[in-house]
């Protein structure tokens, strides 16, 4: 059997999909079950070739892999651009995309993968165009796909969307397919609780969110989008060096940088995730955008966000045995800090407070990959390898 995990966007930054998949991945792995992600959305300016992205995860993309071309090396120089260029990313001196005058983005990788003006798009490989579609034949060549591929046995999951297209639906309606969706976010509003898919398996990914979507007659299983191998234990004196993830509105990351900047000359805080400066101060660092956040490198994390269902970052920060200064907010922070005594809670950033020592958040343990291996497989299926 296959799980086939759906996703319906690009990522060009550092977000919690990213290990969501890996650990997916990894617990299909240890189920000795295939798995496979599958992309329909068009890279657009990306910061590396688009299978580079999801580093660690078997993936295909519905569109891009009908081409020969399509996860060849880079081998185009600037010279050889045929077009003016208005803009253009390299990577090792040769050419991922370019913008021409028009504004149509141009995407290479031996020679040109394909030309995207946002609302349609060309396709080649090396013997020419081989494609033309639209942003709707994106998602219909997901679909395509899936009646090829996808068998009864098989699973298949949809991470982020919570209104699934019509297309989608009729496809799992019409052929009985075992199909779940996750709920990344907060949706215990009535008008959110509206959009959810009743006709699809519902998988939370919050405790805490599950308990309150039952409340409501809404069925679901929670299941943590990441689990972690080992936990770290430390202790710290004089907490200097601290590491956010996630620049999106919701983080609040500019009050953020704002408050160690003006605040707190004497702390470095290093910001991952963002694609641009939001102002220099000498303290705060960014890092921009990684596969991997080393952790390692930091004694802290703070998170200053709005609103967390499964702080992902958090965990991860946790098993590498960092401190965690976390906002008060609904749904995972307040419920980490009720089940780990060393985690720093705050309303407001002015609240924040250092003490002589400090001890690592150990709040991971709760999500360790032994721990939750038999729920994984309750939805996935297989059987644990030796």
């Amino acid at each position: 059997m296959t799980v086939y995990t759906i996703f319906y966007r690009f990522p060009n930054t550092v977000t919690g999909f990213v290990s969501t998949f890996q650990t997916r991945q990894k617990m299909c792995n240890q189920l000795k079950i295939s798995h496979k992600l599958i992309l329909s959305q068009l890279p657009y300016k990306p910061n590396k070739p688009w299978f580079l992205h999801f580093k660690g995860v078997n993936k295909y993309h519905s569109v891009l892999d009908k081409s020969s071309i399509s996860r060849d090396f880079l081998s185009v120089k600037k010279e050889d651009i045929p077009f003016p260029i208005k803009e253009c990313c390299e990577v090792d001196g040769y050419v991922l995309w370019a913008v021409d005058d028009d504004g149509v983005f141009h995407y290479y990788t031996s020679q040109e993968l394909y030309s995207y003006n946002l609302s349609s798009y060309t396709l080649y490989d090396k013997n020419g165009m081989i494609e033309q579609g639209t942003n709707d034949t994106l998602l219909e060549s997901m679909v395509d796909y899936l009646v090829d591929n996808c068998n009864s046995s098989d699973v298949i999951i949809s991470d982020e969307v919570i209104g699934q297209p019509l297309k989608i639906k009729r496809f799992v309606v019409n052929t009985n397919k075992k199909f779940f969706t996750v709920l990344h976010h907060n949706v215990l509003s009535p008008k959110m609780r509206a959009s959810i898919c009743r006709w699809s398996k519902i998988i939370s990914s919050s405790e805490v969110l599950q308990e309150r979507l039952e409340k409501v007659d809404i069925k679901t299983t929670f299941l943590p989008p990441i689990t972690v191998d080992k936990v770290e234990r430390k202790t710290y004196q004089n907490l200097d060096n601290f590491c956010t993830v996630g620049v999106s509105d919701v983080k609040r990351v500019t009050e953020l940088i704002d408050y160690f900047g003006q605040q707190l000359p004497d702390k470095t805080l290093t910001v991952y995730g963002n694609e641009t400066i939001y102002k220099q101060y000498d303290n705060v660092v960014y890092a921009g955008i990684l596969d991997q956040v080393p952790y390692e490198k930091h004694q802290a994390y703070i998170s200053n966000s709005e609103s967390e269902c499964f702080a992902n970052s958090a965990i991860e920060a946790s098993a590498h045995g960092l401190v965690l200064f976390l906002s008060k907010v609904d749904l995972a922070h307040n419920y980490y800090a009720k089940m780990d005594s060393n985690i720093e809670v705050f309303e407001n950033l002015s609240e924040l407070e250092f003490k002589d020592y400090h001890h690592s958040s150990t709040i991971a343990e709760h999500y360790l990959t032994e721990k939750h291996l038999t729920a994984y497989q309750r939805i996935l299926g297989g059987t644990y390898a030796n």
